[in-house]
Formats: structure tokens, sequence, C-alpha cells
């Protein structure tokens, strides 16, 4: 049964480790929070205090 299995975990090992390594080699730089907010700004986030709605109900 293992030798049934053996190449398919074998390509998903080897997946996992190609993965790793290109995410590991690969310049990643982090954001500070201003930038992430900028960003998301520019994509159209708003912050819930920033939303007016009239009252609905009286």
């Amino acid at each position: 049964m293992v030798k049934k299995y053996s190449q398919i975990i074998f390509g998903i090992g080897l997946g996992f480790f190609l993965a790793g390594m290109i995410l590991t080699l690969s310049n990643y730089q982090s954001l500070d929070k201003v930038e992430i907010e900028k960003l998301a700004r520019d994509q159209g986030m708003i912050y819930p205090g920033e939303i007016k709605v009239d009252k609905l109900f009286n």
C-alpha cells in the first residue's frame, strides 16, 4: 500500500520543498503599518467610524 502512494507523497514533498526554497530565497520586504494602511485605502478600505448612516428607524 505504501508503494501505491509513494510517488504521490514524493511529489507533494518535493513541491513543499521547492515552494519553501522559493519563498526563502525571494526578496521579501515587510511593510510598516502606515504603508499597509495607505495601500488598503487606495483599494477602497474605510473604517467603520467613517461611515455616516442616517437613522433607518425613528
